[in-house]
């Protein structure tokens, strides 16, 4: 069953109380024309705008075979070149009408209301429900680095080039920062040796379609790129020359109108809020990036950190949504071996290899290893908010019935704005300024009383939508906690078994090598 996103800002102008303006049937009609026009074409797929939450979305006219090709996108018409393509997409916005990507750009949102619009809007209160998670370390640093390539590289462009970038400002930087991290597609493409050479584009069409994790088992099965004789055109400078093209195929079977997905990758809901600002109520690919480091006290730091830095498991320590500890009490082989490392003493130096390949180095290593593992996962959960009662699915009840009230808030709310995006009658017209407005009225007559009373409207419905807006951020938040204080959990329920199995093998002698051999490979 599809997942439905309990979290989306893919509707543009919510926060200005317009109910948030969905793509209109001339804009669709403009991109699908534009779109076919220069060399596009889709099959048994059509474009529409379902509102609420899915928005601008893909649905198919005919039922769908997996491996069913269903698009093919020149990549003339795709936006490409990482390294410009923001600078590129604010000057093609500022051309309005003029810029060959009119069409396309008219579809895009004008905001992505992810973690960093938060802290960008200085939405404090709602981002400090983030506080300890991965999504809430990583957007504070990620709010402090945008500001300054602003400040230091793209500013200084803009005030250079008026004729291009006139205008542009840090909102226009952040709009378009925003669109590439949830707008954009990773694809494979052949370099100059034929040697697979990984590309990033903006792509017309179909990213309208949404996310769900049943809809592929990757994205690169459903979206493969494909080379025409003549070379490959980038697209910026060469609009109108598909010399390369990417197909899109269905990634399983679909009835007749269903809503067709893509899988954007296998990303824990932290990613999904951190880059496309939603979550999903049921999320398979939990997960949390959580390292250990050699403390610089250690008396043989020095020894240890070189022998982590220079073997290409450990070599980085990556903190991108890849998860080092995954649900169901997964630990990553690099994490393992990191831990391992550290603990290790200077009469285990030369077995160090066997962290490396997965293996127990000694007994003593490894429980002192396990044991040093689970200590700091305890402490992650207490950062979580988590206690010791809460390590199994049944200390989560609270929080899920606080997070069902929140999503039943939201829904009523939701359901009281009119279709025009007038907030409407509120439970007995009482709330979110009703009150006002009516006094405001009775003030004058005639078309005073008309003025004032929407006023008072226009009021109405800015209030009831920073409302919805502020409930869907505590929803993804609260969502967010509950995922990585369940996957903390996961592990520290799979860390105490195995150091008790590593107990029992150790007062076992003969067996106790094959019982630490065992515990590795499930663990690792």
């Amino acid at each position: 069953m599809a997942q439905r996103h309990l979290y989306s800002a893919i509707r543009r102008g919510d926060a200005e109380g317009d109910g948030g303006r969905d793509a209109t049937a001339v804009e669709l009609d403009g991109l699908l024309s534009w779109f076919v026009e220069h060399g596009g074409s889709m099959t048994k797929l059509c474009l529409e705008d379902l509102g609420g939450e899915m928005s601008l979305s893909l649905l198919t006219g005919q039922a769908l075979n997996k491996g069913e090709v269903v698009m093919s996108i020149p990549i003339s018409l795709c936006m490409t070149v990482d390294s410009v393509l923001a600078l590129h997409l604010m000057a093609e916005r500022r051309k309005g009408d003029g810029s060959f990507w009119k069409q396309y750009l008219r579809t895009l949102p004008d905001d992505v209301d992810t973690p960093l619009r938060w802290l960008v809007e200085q939405a404090e209160e709602e981002f400090r429900l983030l506080d300890g998670t991965m999504v809430g370390l990583l957007s504070r640093m990620m709010h402090s680095q945008v500001r300054k390539d602003w400040e230091e590289f793209h500013l200084p462009l803009v005030e250079a080039h008026p004729e291009i970038l006139g205008g542009v400002t840090f909102e226009d930087y952040l709009w378009a920062m925003s669109s590439i991290w949830s707008r954009s597609f990773d694809y494979q493409e052949p370099g100059p040796d034929d040697s697979p050479c990984s590309r990033r584009a903006m792509v017309p069409v179909i990213n309208a379609a949404n996310h769900d994790p049943s809809a592929a088992d990757s994205l690169s099965e459903m979206i493969e790129f494909q080379a025409q004789e003549g070379g490959l055109s980038m697209g910026i400078g060469e609009p109108g020359r598909a010399r390369g093209t990417l197909r899109v195929s269905a990634g399983r079977d679909y009835a007749a109108r269903e809503q067709f997905f893509i899988l954007y990758g296998r990303y824990s809901n932290a990613k999904l809020l951190y880059s496309y600002g939603f979550v999903l109520a049921s999320n398979p690919y939990g997960g949390l990036d959580y390292w250990v480091r050699v403390p610089q006290t250690d008396p043989g730091f020095a020894w240890k950190q070189a022998l982590l830095d220079e073997h290409p498991l450990t070599a980085a320590q990556a903190y991108d949504f890849s998860g080092t500890v995954r649900a169901g009490g997964w630990i990553s082989p690099a994490l393992l071996a990191t831990v391992r490392v550290a603990q290790l003493t200077a009469d285990e130096r030369p077995v160090a290899e066997k962290a490396f390949e997965g293996k127990m180095v000694t007994p003593r290593n490894e429980a002192a290893s396990l044991g040093a593992l689970l200590a700091g996962l305890r402490r992650k959960l207490t950062t979580l908010g988590g206690t010791a009662d809460e390590r199994s699915p049944s200390g989560w009840e609270k929080e899920k019935q606080d997070i069902a009230a929140l999503e039943g808030e939201l829904e009523r709310r939701q359901q009281r704005r009119q279709p025009h995006g007038g907030e409407g009658e509120l439970a007995g017209g009482e709330e979110e300024g009703g009150d006002r407005g009516k006094e405001e009225e009775r003030g004058d007559g005639g078309a005073g009383a008309a003025i004032t009373a929407a006023a008072a409207a226009s009021r109405c419905s800015a209030s009831g939508a920073a409302a919805i807006k502020s409930l869907r951020r505590r929803v993804a938040a609260a969502r967010v906690r509950l995922e990585e204080k369940a996957v903390v959990a996961d592990a520290i329920l799979a860390l105490e078994a195995s150091l008790r199995e590593l107990q029992a093998a150790a007062s076992s002698g003969v067996g106790a090598v094959a019982s630490f051999e065992t515990l590795d490979c499930r663990t690792g």
